[in-house]
């Protein structure tokens, strides 16, 4: 079920994930992914070497709390790796601070793909949502549907975590008129992905 490690680094991602990541990059040729968490680095080459392969122009910007020795490998490769919180301590609202640079690159021209897979991925989604443009995307790992379907379907299975469902980021689907993209290539290795329309 976990994916196998890349370049020596832990990949916390179902083994199948670059499976779909593929499909959709090249569908979409996104211009900014944007990701939130980079834990052991893994996830961020192997999406940073897909979007390599659709051959297209683009910047992966990647945030972390703190440094690690490994993220000069990100860095070698092209990933613009930065260090800062980008909410709250108790996490309940986006830092100040930060929200004109994060704001900034999600409305970079171009599609932009949002990732949401740091410590609070439903308070991620939810305050970051109403930022993204007409035709872009807004993603999030360890998701489900609903509790429900992750213990009938998902929980021992497919995935073990479930830290966001619907139910969490309703108001904030609603209000931007998300729609699902992907979703059940995405679900099968525990992601939300949906597009706000044009």
């Amino acid at each position: 079920m976990i994916h196998p490690p890349i370049d020596g680094l832990v990949c916390q991602q179902h083994e199948n994930f670059q499976a779909p990541f593929r499909v959709f990059f090249n569908e979409i040729k996104p211009t900014t992914v944007i990701e939130i968490g980079i834990g052991q680095g893994a996830t961020s080459l192997a999406l940073n070497r897909i979007l390599k392969e659709v051959g297209h122009e683009y910047q992966m910007i990647s945030y972390e709390l703190h440094p690690q020795g490994w993220y000069a490998m990100l860095s070698n490769e092209g990933i613009l790796v930065r260090i800062c919180n980008l909410f709250t301590d108790d996490y309940s609202a986006l830092r100040e601070s930060n929200t004109a640079e994060i704001v900034g690159n999600i409305q970079r021209s171009g599609t932009t793909v949002l990732m949401c897979d740091g410590g609070l991925k439903k308070n991620e989604v939810n305050f970051l949502a109403d930022y993204l443009k007409p035709g872009d995307f807004i993603m999030a790992h360890d998701y489900c549907r609903t509790v429900e379907y992750f213990e009938e379907a998902i929980n021992n299975r497919i995935w073990n975590w479930c830290e966001i469902t619907d139910a969490d980021i309703q108001d904030a689907m609603d209000r931007n008129n998300f729609q699902d993209y992907m979703r059940d290539e995405f679900q099968n290795v525990a992601w939300m992905c949906r597009r706000k329309p044009v």
